[in-house]
């Protein structure tokens, strides 16, 4: 499978379909701007399993990929472990500050950006744990 982001595959498999963003929302049932905004990567899209069923049923796409936007969508949703330790979110606020450059090391700076890249796929979306 060709290596595009979510929302480019999306708008793809759409316009590969011969259908206009107003068109395909009408079939699905969705609001344009906010299908629009999905496709853009503004907006998050929906994770359930049932909503991939209905947009394959429209756009003709294989089981394979349905999978992969299920999955990616899911994995959009998800919320980083670290983002959910209310012991940790305390300390943020100092953390930002920090990596704002007030008193900022080269090995702080360096722990920021590892624990970053980490936490993200190459497509900058956060990592199913």
């Amino acid at each position: 499978m060709e290596k595009r982001s979510f929302g480019e595959m999306l708008t793809d498999l759409r316009v590969e379909a011969g259908l206009s963003l107003r068109a395909f929302c009408k079939e699905i049932g969705f609001d344009a701007g906010n299908w629009s905004k999905i496709e853009r990567e503004v907006a998050k899209p929906p994770a359930e399993p049932e909503f991939y069923d209905k947009v394959q049923g429209i756009l003709k796409f294989s089981d394979e990929i349905k999978a992969y936007l299920t999955s990616k969508a899911k994995a959009i949703r998800i919320v980083p472990q670290e983002l959910q330790d209310s012991e940790l979110m305390e300390h943020m606020p100092a953390m930002l500050r920090k990596a704002n450059g007030e008193n900022l090391n080269k090995e702080e700076a360096d722990k920021i950006v590892e624990w970053i890249r980490s936490s993200v796929n190459d497509e900058g979306i956060i990592k199913d744990e």
